[in-house]
C-alpha cells in the first residue's frame, strides 16, 4: 500500500488502481488486524470507490466492514450516514 501511495503522490499511479490491492487486502483479511479495521483504510475504501463511481460497492463494502470499526468510528459512520 505504502508504495501505491508513493506512486499516486508522483502521478505514476491513478489512485482508482488500488482498488485491487484494497479488495484482496480486505477479502483475505489482512487488513483487518485481531478483527478490526482501521478507520483510514475503511475511508480509503469508500472515498476511492466513489471516485470511481462504484457506489454499488460502497454501500455493501459499509454494510459489511462498519462492524470492525472501533466503537467511536460506528458512531462516526452512522451519524454520517443519517
Amino acid at each position: 500500500m505504502n508504495d501505491g501511495i508513493l506512486l499516486i503522490r508522483k502521478k505514476l499511479l491513478d489512485i482508482t488502481e488500488t482498488l485491487p490491492i484494497y479488495k484482496l487486502g480486505i477479502q483475505s483479511g489482512i487488513l483487518i488486524e485481531e478483527t478490526k479495521l482501521h478507520y483510514n483504510t475503511y475511508v480509503s475504501i469508500i472515498s476511492i470507490n466513489n471516485y470511481k463511481g462504484d457506489f454499488n460497492y460502497t454501500e455493501k463494502f459499509i454494510e459489511s466492514y462498519t462492524n470492525y470499526l472501533d466503537d467511536q468510528f460506528k458512531l462516526v459512520v452512522q451519524i454520517i450516514s443519517s
